[in-house]
């Protein structure tokens, strides 16, 4: 499930990225650096607001997985939470990585 997840996400960012840049780098001429580092700024802030939505639905399904009785915590529904909770560690660390990277990039 996580690589699924994972591979998803990089799919929608990936394309997202792509898209968004060259939209507006190859609209009617060329445009100075500026410009284009100021749409990457624009497509980090919109990653920035998916990694926040991302971590409040992660901090949900924590609180829902530590809500669950102890002696219920080998159960299929604890599991269930368990494997969710790491799912979106590893999609939000993917995304912190694609943002350092756009950031890299713009630097």
């Amino acid at each position: 499930m996580i690589s699924i997840v994972r591979g998803l996400l990089f799919k929608f960012i990936n394309s997202t990225f792509y898209a968004f840049y060259y939209r507006f780098s190859l609209k009617k001429g060329i445009e100075s650096n500026n410009e284009r580092r100021k749409n990457l700024t624009v497509i980090i802030k919109k990653l920035s607001d998916l990694h926040d939505d991302l971590e409040s639905l992660k901090n949900d399904e924590e609180e829902y997985r530590d809500g669950i009785p102890e002696n219920f915590h080998g159960s299929e529904k604890y599991e269930k939470a368990e494997e969710v909770v790491s799912a979106l560690e590893s999609v939000i660390d993917l995304l912190n990585e694609i943002i350092d990277y756009i950031n890299s990039v713009i630097e």
